[in-house]
């Protein structure tokens, strides 16, 4: 069923949430407190036994005429695993998305790909990988990292990504990731120089950064990757761009879909794993 979220069941969410995942209690009160009554909560059980939770955030895909949603932090209590229980949820989900004329976006773990397409999700995007190292020489540049705030991040990009496909959310919930990122250790700034300005979401792996969405054209990288290195001292790039982007990478699968088809521009980039 549907839960209403309120101060009366929040409690009990987050210990649920506490038993599937190892994030911090600050992330998952920031979480529930914040943006959980904005979601669809779908749960088995009831109230003061629930044995499963899934929720369904909701975003915009452009050039689709249908409500969409992205599909978040599904979890099972541990001693009802292996029970069906997730698959009953899921059921539930699809039934009111089928009697929605909804969408669901998820990005599946690695490895779960077939999975989720045995049980009815189809290929709904893919990216390209973008590889660069730290040269030899000393770079030298006149671009700067800055801090980026919600409304700046949620303009840039919005005006980047406006192909047909493209995921788009709330100022609420950019607002809410960018938070989320401080939890995972996560980069969020902006690259500016004398061409404009671009934003930066990236991760530090190792002696790499991840650079999960980026506003530098994808052609354009190449040019800031000495100052990038340099800059956050790392020895390696590693860049998401969508399928379209007009440069020559490995393609991948990203995300896969119920009630939305399969496009070679569309373009998720900021999302909560």
């Amino acid at each position: 069923m549907i839960l209403q979220v309120n101060e009366n069941v929040i409690g009990e969410l987050a210990d649920l949430w506490r038993q599937g995942f190892e994030d911090p209690p600050e992330y998952i009160d920031m979480f529930l407190a914040e943006f959980a009554r904005n979601s669809l909560v779908f749960i088995s059980g009831e109230v003061g036994h629930i044995t499963c939770a899934a929720y369904l955030i909701p975003c915009e895909i452009t050039g689709v005429g249908k409500p969409a949603y992205y599909g978040y932090a599904a979890t099972v209590l541990p001693s009802e695993r292996g029970h069906g229980v997730f698959k009953q949820v899921l059921k539930e989900i699809f039934d009111y998305l089928r009697q929605t004329d909804s969408a669901l976006i998820q990005v599946p773990a690695p490895g779960l790909e077939d999975y989720y397409r045995k049980i009815g999700f189809t290929d709904f995007s893919k990216r390209k990988v973008l590889h660069y190292s730290k040269p030899n020489c000393v770079c030298s540049s006149d671009a700067s990292i800055l801090s980026i705030t919600a409304d700046e991040y949620f303009n840039m990009r919005n005006s980047f990504y406006n192909d047909v496909g493209s995921v788009r959310w709330s100022r609420q919930y950019v607002n809410y990731a960018l938070k989320e990122s401080k939890f995972c250790n996560n980069i969020c700034c902006k690259l500016t120089d004398g061409s404009g300005e671009y934003l930066i979401n990236a991760e530090r792996r190792d002696d790499s950064i991840i650079i999960n969405e980026c506003t530098i054209p994808a052609q354009c990288l190449g040019q800031y990757s000495g100052f990038i290195t340099e800059f956050f001292n790392v020895e390696h790039i590693i860049a998401y761009y969508p399928e379209s982007a007009p440069v020559n990478a490995q393609i991948q699968l990203h995300a896969l879909s119920f009630g939305a088809d399969y496009m070679p521009g569309a373009w998720l980039g900021l999302t909560m794993l």
